[in-house]
């Protein structure tokens, strides 16, 4: 068999197989077994799917594929705009946690984790099940970037490592089977590299005798034992090029997702997506695209536990799952009560055994809230003693640390019944994140103008001062967002660096930028440019003081503090088309113009007290410009604010923390 055979395999074979499941995905065990008694089936409806018809995760595979094709490489803020692109347009089917994702309002790099962070679940099975166009993309580029790419598509949607490892070992096994090489053989060295919190349960799911029957974890979604192509080759007997056949002595027809990849992905071997046609005249066959002429009957799911099985609901018009509840419990400083939903599958006896084991607080805490009434349902507070009911959604406010408030009011720039654009203060985070949840521009908006389903359209560093826009209607999030995305938003900046008279100016800066979670610097490193900013001086003078090391008085031994020696500054407007992490300020300092105020480039100093609010950032987001994409106006929204070491650097150095 060729290579390119393979290739194509793989990719139809996952669609295929999706589709082949996907009618009884919400069945019961044997509902296959009874539709096809003895055979291995054929291609049927069922579950609102029409024969054929391509499911959530196919047209999210596509999805993928096309980005990867459009950008001629990996950029993720473009697949994650897709993403919510599609989720914004009502596809037929979309899972609970990627909804939740894609139509949070967060910034594409902190939404899945953010996500996690509140529900502490998301080891959903959907990356892994999305993942066979960027299987065969990144197949010819090696183990460690095939590997690497699928743990960062992963990532825009699933918080939790255990999916991002589990797509990592499809990606690589993948690969092998590309090569013309048995899987199977690779698995001990796919597993090495599969992290350690997670390498022992990945290798009893793919230990040689190991079937779905076995399976521990049984949450619907879960991708601990939905390997997809892994457990269709390592149980299903399947080799690259061979058919599908049983496995003896055990039975086909186990209702659920579990097996909705089995046959398809078993026999799949993946075209390279470059020679895919990319004709938006003809989409891939069975995908409905998100508009309303083609978007299809809708459909609901049977209740989990129903009995009825898929076969029944052949040719049943269903509609969309409905969007989540809106929780009983009010807002509290602008800081939505977390949800949580039990698991389907569940030993628990009572909802508290359950919330002990959970969530971190301990029994004692536990014990307290509930006999407050602090959980709740839709129904209302949940008893200490109430039984425990799988899917049963909960709501409840986390205790949160103390936080230093930022003395700094926030300027509101433009308001009406869709947009409200603010006037950030230098140290206020833009949303909750971390250990900034009240304290920021999100929290605070929402509590003094009365918008509690407010949302951010973007997000400025805490450290960075200016324009940013929210939206009032959550309905109308996606067209806002996808101006940035899109890069319809025309942005501006300011900045106070040093001086250098030798830096010819203006010019384009591109490079690659990276950002690891966990590490405060982004980095510079080589590849595909990803980043670009356009830099223009605006003006420069002389003052006394050193512009780094005089802002962080803490820093001794400096060649430069004794004497402070005279300054050389510079007046910046700073354009960027594209929004990596810190592009700025690491665009400037890779031109030897570290900002002022800048804790972080060139050297990461120690981060100052909670409560210490000198020497701000000299960042200033001083304008946006864009059409209104749901109004048509023209918008133009410029700051008020003014970068204080420019106007006035001997106060700068001075300042008390008074301004913002």
């Amino acid at each position: 068999m060729q290579r390119t055979e393979r290739e194509v395999g793989a990719v139809v074979g996952a669609a295929v197989g999706d589709a082949l499941g996907a009618p009884f995905e919400f069945g019961s065990p044997g509902d296959f077994s009874r539709r096809f008694p003895g055979t291995l089936g054929e291609m049927c409806g069922g579950g609102g799917w029409d024969p054929g018809e391509a499911t959530d995760d196919t047209q999210m595979a596509v999805l993928v594929g096309e980005s990867l094709l459009d950008c001629g490489g990996l950029q993720l803020p473009d697949i994650f705009a897709r993403f919510q692109r599609w989720a914004a347009g009502e596809p037929k089917d979309i899972g609970l946690q990627t909804e939740d994702v894609l139509t949070s309002g967060e910034p594409w790099d902190m939404a899945a984790a953010l996500h996690f962070q509140i529900n502490l679940r998301a080891a959903g099975n959907g990356s892994l099940m999305r993942a066979g166009t960027s299987a065969v993309h990144f197949a010819p580029s090696g183990r460690a970037a095939t590997m690497d790419a699928a743990r960062r598509i992963a990532a825009l949607t699933h918080g939790d490592r255990a999916a991002w490892d589990g797509t990592a070992a499809l990606h690589e096994l993948v690969r092998v089977a590309l090569d013309g090489h048995d899987p199977l053989s690779a698995i001990p060295v796919t597993l090495a590299e599969v992290h350690p919190d997670h390498r022992a349960r990945w290798a009893v799911v793919l230990s040689d005798g190991w079937h779905p029957d076995d399976a521990t974890e049984f949450r619907r979604g879960l991708a601990l034992p939905r390997l997809g192509p892994l457990g269709a080759a390592h149980h299903l007997h399947v080799r690259p090029g061979a058919g599908c056949r049983r496995r003896p002595r055990r039975r086909h027809g186990h209702g659920g997702r579990r097996h909705r990849h089995a046959c398809g992905r078993g026999v799949r071997s993946v075209r390279d997506p470059r020679t895919v046609d990319r004709s938006p005249a003809r989409p891939a066959a069975g995908i409905r695209r998100p508009d309303a002429a083609h978007r299809g009957p809708r459909r609901t799911r049977p209740p989990p536990g129903s009995g009825r099985d898929a076969a029944s609901y052949a040719g049943h018009t269903m509609t969309r799952k409905s969007r989540p509840l809106r929780s009983p419990l009010p807002q509290r400083d602008g800081v939505d009560a977390v949800r949580l939903k039990l698991p389907a599958d569940g030993a628990w006896a009572t909802v508290r055994d359950h919330l002990v084991e959970r969530l971190a607080p301990g029994a004692e805490v536990i014990d307290g809230m509930l006999a407050a009434g602090e959980f709740v349902t839709a129904d209302g507070p949940i008893g200490p003693d109430a039984p425990y009911a799988g899917g049963q959604l909960i709501w409840f406010h986390r205790e949160l640390a103390p936080e230093h408030p930022v003395p700094f009011p926030i300027g509101v720039l433009y308001q009406d019944e869709h947009l409200v654009v603010a006037d950030k203060p230098h140290f206020l985070a833009t949303t909750p994140r971390g250990s900034h949840i009240t304290q920021t521009a999100l929290a605070r908006l929402r509590t003094e103008l009365g918008l509690p389903e407010l949302s951010a359209a973007h997000r400025l560093d805490r450290l960075t001062a200016g324009v940013v826009m929210f939206i009032v209607r959550p309905d109308e999030r996606g067209r806002y967002q996808t101006l940035f995305s899109d890069k319809a938003i025309r942005k501006e900046y300011e900045a106070v660096a040093p001086y250098h008279p030798d830096l010819a100016l203006p010019r384009t800066v591109t490079s690659r930028i990276e950002k690891v979670r966990g590490v405060i610097a982004a980095s510079e490193v080589a590849g595909e440019p990803n980043a670009e900013s356009r830099i223009e001086l605006l003006g420069h003078r002389t003052v006394e003081g050193h512009p780094r090391v005089a802002g962080h008085p803490h820093v001794e031994g400096h060649p430069h503090v004794e004497g402070h020696p005279p300054t050389h500054l510079g007046h910046y407007r700073l354009r960027p088309r594209t929004g990596r992490t810190h592009q700025l300020r690491v665009h400037m300092n890779s031109l030897g113009l570290p900002l002022l105020g800048d804790p972080v480039y060139p050297d990461v100093l120690d981060q100052p007290a909670p409560d210490d609010f000198s020497r701000p950032l000299q960042l200033l987001a001083t304008s946006l410009e864009f059409t209104d994409p749901v109004t048509g106006r023209n918008h133009h929204f410029a700051t008020r604010r003014t970068l204080q070491a420019w106007d006035a650097y001997e106060a700068w150095l001075g300042n008390p923390g008074t301004t913002g």
